[in-house]
């Protein structure tokens, strides 16, 4: 595999010397100018990332990748201007850079006397090797020194473990915010100030049934909008059509973010925890004990919260996880529950 890499990277070379060397005598069209000048980007990157290689290796220096950087940008952003709408690929800059970086960085490998010919790039795990490709020698994120709770796990090209996919809590603490590495979810945290965001508010499941007035009654869908379209700062401002510049310096959406919404049934059940109880939830959820005013704190009622999942078998009722011990059930549409919301990363 790694020839045919090697081998691709010569052809693309070799078609941006020809681009360079041909000289045309028609006019292109937009599309395959624009083509053509990103293979011709592409190949005197991968050149510059070899003299860099170079330079850097017989100066005894660290590899200063920076103006190859600054010309493969100058040079997409010029092929796409030229080739506007036309172009076959848009905003593909870091993906082929990337792709690039990683096909020079193997071949100054096999320079180096590693790769197949030496050990490390076989995929077997030998003396002296964390791992080798996607040879993992049976390891993951928790089985491994540092103490980690979960994440992907990958091979660097020197055979040894790349941890950055890695992470020690599923659960972190943003601020006005809750992360789960595990779901890749961010969930809302539930204050007691009195606004959209407090804890005892309820809401209906459907519109239809229950119209009324956020942010301390109406429908799950009013109350999402709210989140959505109101500036951070108040919860109050509405900025559906401004955007931030309604929001006199700070952010439309809650947490700065537009696209909060009600989660599935399955979602919500992901943060249920079965080892507890009163509420069944992580202690990053907290409980119904917060102080009064607080805004930076962290609350969940033991009690129902709407999901967005549909009951399958009528139009009456709805899915809901009770989170006083975890279970799940439905209840009618126009009943008032707790909820909170969620968007993915």
């Amino acid at each position: 595999m790694r020839q045919s890499i090697l081998s691709g990277l010569v052809a693309v070379t070799a078609l941006g010397a020809f681009v360079l060397s041909a000289a045309p005598t028609y006019a292109l069209d937009a599309d395959l100018r624009c083509e053509l000048g990103k293979i011709k980007g592409a190949s005197k990157y991968g050149v510059c990332r070899f003299k860099a290689e170079s330079k850097a290796l017989k100066r005894g220096l660290v590899e200063d990748f920076s103006r190859c950087d600054e010309k493969l940008t100058s040079g997409w952003t010029k092929s796409e201007a030229a080739g506007g709408a036309q172009c076959p690929t848009l905003t593909d800059q870091s993906r082929i850079g990337s792709e690039v970086t990683e096909h020079t960085d193997w071949i100054t490998l096999l320079l180096s006397g590693a790769g197949p010919d030496g050990k490390c790039g076989n995929a077997i795990v030998e003396s002296g090797e964390d791992c080798d490709l996607a040879t993992l020698d049976g390891n993951d994120c928790t089985t491994i020194t540092g103490g980690f709770a979960g994440g992907d796990l990958l091979c660097t090209n020197t055979c040894t473990f790349d941890i950055s996919g890695c992470y020690t809590d599923q659960l972190v603490d943003l601020g006005d915010t809750i992360f789960d590495y595990d779901t890749g979810l961010e969930w809302e945290k539930k204050i007691n100030d009195g606004g959209p965001r407090d804890l005892d508010n309820q809401y209906c499941w459907e519109a239809a049934s229950c119209p009324g007035s956020a942010p301390g009654s109406g429908n799950i869908d009013e109350w999402v909008a709210l989140l959505n379209n109101t500036c951070d700062a108040d919860g109050v401002t509405d900025c559906t059509a401004l955007g931030d510049a309604a929001c006199g310096g700070g952010t439309c959406g809650y947490a700065g973010q537009r696209d909060w919404r009600i989660p599935t049934l399955e979602e919500l059940a992901s943060i249920a925890d079965y080892t507890a109880i009163d509420p069944a939830v992580d202690a990053f959820f907290g409980d119904d004990t917060c102080a009064e005013s607080c805004t930076d704190c962290s609350c969940t009622q033991s009690n129902v919260y709407w999901s967005s999942t549909p009951y399958a078998s009528g139009v009456v009722n709805a899915w809901y996880v009770y989170f006083h011990d975890g279970r799940s059930s439905t209840s009618t549409r126009n009943s008032d529950q707790y909820v909170r919301a969620v968007r993915s990363d």
